[in-house]
């Protein structure tokens, strides 16, 4: 799991503030019967409403959620 700024992207856009929170973490989806890694971003957009936006798919087995490979 971590948590930190985002890196400027230099592609985001302008209604996105300067304040946006990156969280990735890794699960075991009873339902899905698989290892999932999610990432969420928050930020406050330039009208001072908050967002969060979250992606998820299959972690590959072997790997961690920063995407380095595990011992066995």
């Amino acid at each position: 799991m971590s948590l930190d700024r985002a890196p400027d992207t230099g592609g985001t856009s302008g209604a996105v503030g300067d304040d946006v929170a990156r969280l990735v973490y890794a699960y075991d989806s009873e339902t899905q019967g698989e290892r999932r890694q999610a990432v969420e971003y928050a930020f406050t957009a330039d009208n001072g409403k908050l967002y969060a936006v979250l992606a998820a798919g299959r972690l590959p087995s072997g790997r961690s959620s920063s995407g380095t490979p595990t011992r066995p």
